[in-house]
């Protein structure tokens, strides 16, 4: 087998503050009237929270991940910065940008736990990072030994990025090689984004929604097979979920993914090649 060289990541997505707010015990949500609870504000986002696990990964002796996300010139997009140098992670590809609002997931529970209301503002995620910040770090992106996308960039930026990392398929990045691309959809209606940058994905890391609706718009791109029914899928084992999803599977490793790692909760996930790997 090769050397493996230890490597450094590179992530592009989301910087989120997430708060959330649950009514104190025996308190409930009432129209028109504040209720006693707990209000807690965390650092969240899907390219944010993979780059913060790279980082305890490969603790202080290792080379931090580069997140390449934008923020808003105001308090949560400080305080989102702070957290992230506490961490111990490069900072400098966090845009922040003037006139703008920090991502914020505000969502509020009623007293099972369950979600109540919640408001998603994350236009700043979506507009923050933008082809012209992407070129800002094509030579980190080259240099990279992975290069993870999250479903909140525009299909524009996820092919600006799969543009400059060429794909690769095979063993591990080295320093010879070029990066390994993983597209993380981040939600549903996010997952389709990478349509038309399948061909040139190693890796992509779907739920079974997010699978089925990344067939199902290739689907609509050809006149050989119709799309299949959206669902909520509840499955008993991963043997079962591999039996239903396995014609999505097929769809995108056909249609140029390297791998699919079908992600299933508690359930696991199942890593999912072509030519019956």
């Amino acid at each position: 087998a090769a050397h493996l060289h230890p490597g450094t990541a590179v992530v592009v997505g989301g910087m989120v503050l997430d708060v959330t707010a649950s009514p104190a015990p025996g308190a409930s949500l009432r129209r028109g009237s504040s209720t006693p609870g707990v209000v807690r504000q965390n650092p969240g986002g899907v390219g944010r929270n993979i780059a913060e696990g790279i980082a305890r990964l490969v603790g202080p002796h290792g080379a931090p991940p580069l997140l390449i996300a934008a923020v808003g010139d105001d308090l949560a997009g400080r305080t989102l910065i702070d957290a992230w140098r506490a961490v111990g992670a490069d900072p400098r590809g966090v845009r922040v940008c003037a006139a703008a609002s920090t991502p914020v997931v505000t969502t509020v529970l009623d007293h099972d736990g369950e979600v109540a209301a919640s408001v998603a503002d994350t236009l700043t995620a979506e507009t923050g990072v933008d082809p012209s910040w992407i070129a800002s770090f094509a030579a980190d992106v080259g240099r990279a030994t992975v290069c993870v996308v999250d479903g909140n960039c525009t299909p524009d930026v996820i092919d600006r990025v799969v543009e400059r990392a060429e794909r690769v398929v095979g063993e591990w990045a080295n320093d010879e090689r070029k990066p390994i691309v993983w597209f993380e959809p981040a939600s549903v209606a996010k997952s389709v984004r990478a349509s038309a940058s399948l061909r040139r994905i190693d890796y992509a890391s779907p739920n079974a929604a997010e699978c089925r609706a990344m067939a199902n718009a290739m689907r609509r791109g050809s006149s050989r097979e119709a799309p299949m029914d959206a669902s909520v899928f509840e499955f008993t084992s991963a043997e079962a979920a591999v039996a239903e999803m396995g014609d999505d599977v097929e769809v995108l490793l056909d249609a140029g993914v390297g791998a699919v790692v079908l992600t299933l909760g508690a359930l696991g996930c199942v890593l999912c090649r072509g030519g019956g790997g």
